[in-house]
């Protein structure tokens, strides 16, 4: 039979084995003594209770995987009923804390809220740790995120989801972070953040109405474009009929202008033809009068 040690145990499942090797704590539960769950047992593979415990180990294994994915620290989780009992616990206990632990516990649960999940019909929660960081623990967060930002191809510049959502995670640690060591602190970074997400989402909010906006113009536009295209054909045809009226009386009136010349030149001929005809009667008239005029020798 394969053995490891308890250190190993808490290295790879991530689990607080007591050192007795008969108590195993996960989610906040603590398997009991009469169960038999050994440090043994668990890795031998004995028994249904080896079963429940592997799940058990295996969903919080895969938790803290999850969490290795993100940037902020979660601690461990604990099924809802736990949670509440150890709720009550902690009233009692807070009677014995003091304002300042107090105080902290609130600012936390404050800024950032416990998340919640079922899983095999029973609930669990999760709130945000608790454990104060060191300047190993910055530096450490500062290259998750360049590493992050770098495996998930996060874009350097311009609009980014995925850069966004790893800067928010990046944030809220480095606001739990503060507010451990001053709650005031924390607060009022929690205000600026509040506020940064609201200019945000009031930028998307615009957005998106501008984009709605240009779309229903666009609509708009190509409903209309049907009737204006209509109106255009309308007013082609109209334009090819006034022109062709055009065409008809420019014709019309080169041939009134073509007889008016002709008849013009007609009555000319015959106004001419008169006025030398009357010229000579008028010569034969006057020569007639003077040779009656005139007395004879």
């Amino acid at each position: 039979m394969t053995t490891f040690t308890i250190k190993e145990i808490r290295f790879w499942m991530g689990f607080q084995i007591k050192e007795g090797g008969s108590k195993v704590e996960g989610f906040g539960e603590q398997v009991p003594e009469n169960r038999g769950v050994s440090a043994e047992s668990l890795l031998a593979g004995v028994g249904e209770e080896w079963m429940r415990t592997c799940r058990i180990l295996s969903w919080q294994w895969m938790m803290d995987e999850w969490d290795h994915s993100r940037l902020l620290k979660w601690s461990g989780g604990t099924r809802l009923e736990a949670f509440e009992g150890k709720n009550k616990d902690l009233k009692k206990q807070r009677q014995s804390q003091t304002h300042y632990a107090v105080a902290l516990d609130q600012a936390l649960g404050f800024v950032l809220c416990c998340r919640e999940w079922a899983e095999n019909g029973q609930l669990w929660v999760q709130q945000v740790s608790s454990n104060p960081c060191t300047r190993i623990d910055v530096v450490h967060l500062q290259e998750q995120l360049d590493l992050k930002l770098q495996q998930r191809q996060a874009r350097e510049t311009g609009i980014c989801p995925v850069r966004r959502e790893l800067y928010s995670q990046c944030f809220d640690e480095l606001i739990r972070q503060v507010t451990i060591n001053c709650a005031e602190r924390g607060l009022l970074l929690l205000r600026v953040r509040d506020e940064i997400r609201m200019t945000i989402s009031a930028y998307q909010t615009l957005y998106e109405s501008s984009v709605a906006f240009g779309m229903r113009k666009a609509l708009q536009a190509e409903e209309g474009k049907a009737d204006m295209e209509k109106k255009i054909a309308d007013l082609e045809v109209e334009k090819k009929e006034l022109e062709r009226q055009v065409n008809e009386q420019k014709a019309k009136c080169e041939g009134i202008e073509k007889r008016e010349n002709e008849r013009r030149q007609v009555d000319d001929k015959k106004h001419a033809e008169e006025i030398q005809f009357l010229k000579r009667t008028n010569q034969q008239l006057k020569v007639q009068l003077e040779g009656i005029i005139t007395p004879k020798k």
